[in-house]
């Protein structure tokens, strides 16, 4: 269809009609997208320093359209906590469910839940069979109930350390030492035992 525009003039005469066009940039459309949801994710071990102490980890959790900026917990036994990383320690060994919500720089939230088995091993340490300053330890004893015992770690108490379930050590003097078992599980949890070792000297 051919748009006409009609003219009118005031005098009679010829009149010279100019006609012009200019160049109009169509108008741009800004539609907003919706906000997706985060996914949240954990995982956790045991604390080094406590045998019902526990580290979570929210750093698995995502924003597939920005970045999580919230982590709020419930620890299952009546605390909560926030943050990405935060430690825990039980009163008990137990099952507790535990809740992570994160939330996105949008206000979007999303959970999860896991169950956290508390259950530590039992730290068992005894001497046998030494020659002068020197001393054999075992932790062959310690057991661990709902898992296995990955790790022994040991303390003299003259300075030095060692690993291992069973391992022979030589003090430097005689005299009394604390010797401290620490034993961790598959799960990361830990227990420790310490037994006082009296060296005599020879008379």
């Amino acid at each position: 269809m051919t748009k006409r525009t009609l003219r009118t003039f005031c005098l009679l005469g010829m009149f010279a009609l100019v006609l012009g066009a200019c160049s109009v940039p169509p108008p741009s459309f800004h539609f907003p997208t919706k906000n997706q949801a985060p996914t949240a994710a954990f995982s956790w071990s045991g604390s080094s320093s406590n045998g019902f102490g526990v580290i979570f980890d929210g750093g698995a959790s995502l924003d597939p359209d920005g970045t999580v900026v919230g982590w709020s917990w419930d620890f299952g036994d009546g605390v909560t906590g926030t943050g990405a990383n935060p430690t825990h320690i039980y009163n008990a060994t137990g099952n507790y469910t535990v809740t992570l919500t994160v939330t996105d720089d949008d206000g979007k939230t999303a959970s999860t839940t896991e169950t956290v088995n508390l259950f530590p091993p039992t730290a068992s340490l005894y001497t046998y069979a030494g020659n002068g300053l020197s001393l054999n330890f075992s932790g062959g004893l310690s057991s661990d109930p709902d898992g296995s015992i990955v790790s022994w770690q040991w303390n003299f108490g003259d300075g030095t350390t060692g690993t291992g379930e069973n391992i022979g050590h030589q003090f430097p003097d005689y005299g009394n030492y604390m010797v401290t078992l620490t034993v961790t599980d598959n799960a990361g949890l830990i227990d420790h035992s310490t037994q006082s070792v009296r060296l005599r000297a020879p008379r």
